[in-house]
């Protein structure tokens, strides 16, 4: 069943690549979180490793996906809190990048300002960042753990 869609966003985007963009992060926070399913992983490898590397957005994995989020995408943990929470992200991206949100860049910046929100709904408020985030430290703290990953 589908969860979301680039077409759903693409009236009020009025262009592809922006519509894109919040469905994007959504897939490239749950991809960073596990959230995914095996098949996603499987079939889409490369294009998932470029994501946690930020070599790669969400909306590119999103649109080898075919442009769409939905339950076959995700594993239980991810159907289960997306099912939960899913209808409330636009307004939660709203607040974090203001009304006008089809125009927020796509960038590993933003995305690390919304997971500051994504986060802790998923693991518990204890886990809520301190305002302001230093996205600079956040980025460097998910690099080494990849680096003590790979070796």
């Amino acid at each position: 069943m589908a969860i979301d869609s680039i077409d759903n966003h693409l009236g009020q985007a009025r262009e592809f690549d922006r519509a894109a963009v919040p469905l994007g992060m959504y897939v490239a926070w749950c991809v960073n979180l596990g959230l995914v399913s095996d098949a996603v992983l499987a079939e889409h490898e490369r294009m998932v490793l470029r994501v946690r590397m930020h070599d790669a957005q969400g909306s590119d994995l999103l649109t080898a996906m075919g442009g769409e989020l939905n339950d076959a995408h995700l594993n239980s943990r991810g159907k289960e809190f997306t099912d939960g929470y899913y209808a409330g992200y636009l307004q939660d991206y709203a607040e974090v990048f203001g009304e006008h949100f089809y125009e927020t860049e796509d960038n590993w910046d933003n995305y690390m300002k919304l997971t500051a929100v994504l986060t802790p709904k998923l693991l518990g408020p204890k886990l809520r960042p301190q305002w302001p985030i230093d996205t600079n430290k956040l980025r460097g703290a998910i690099k080494k753990r990849w680096q003590q990953l790979w070796h």
